[in-house]
């Protein structure tokens, strides 16, 4: 197990990574900071991840506008969290280069093949 920090924009708190690189842990918050995080996590747009059409935007920009950064000694990385449970501290969050895009494109896709129908 590692001990990171992980950042919600300007706000870093610690992190216990249990698993790999796909950062997959528990955040280790006291009181204080639980209450911080929930706060933010309210304040976030529920729709910070689509564009002006209701699509998930494309991977650079997406990771570009995440509020969520991992800290390390050469600046910070810019993440994805895929679940967070605030009360017990589990999370996981994923770096660009393991994206592998939209988990449930499919869900959206008329033909059900998850195949992109924009254009």
């Amino acid at each position: 197990m590692t001990e990171v920090t992980i950042k919600y924009l300007e706000h870093g708190f610690p992190f216990q990574a249990t698993e790999g690189s796909s950062l997959k842990g528990r955040f280790l918050l006291d009181s204080a900071q639980e209450a911080q995080l929930s706060t933010l996590q309210e304040q976030e747009p529920e729709d910070w991840h689509l564009d002006s059409a209701g699509e998930r935007l494309p991977p650079d920009r997406l990771f570009q506008l995440s509020p969520w950064s991992l800290q390390t000694s050469t600046g910070d990385v810019k993440l994805l969290c895929r679940w967070l449970n605030i009360k017990t501290g589990e999370a996981m969050f994923q770096v660009s280069s393991e994206y592998g895009g939209e988990l449930f494109a499919w869900l959206r896709d008329p033909r059900g093949t998850g195949a992109d129908t924009s254009t």
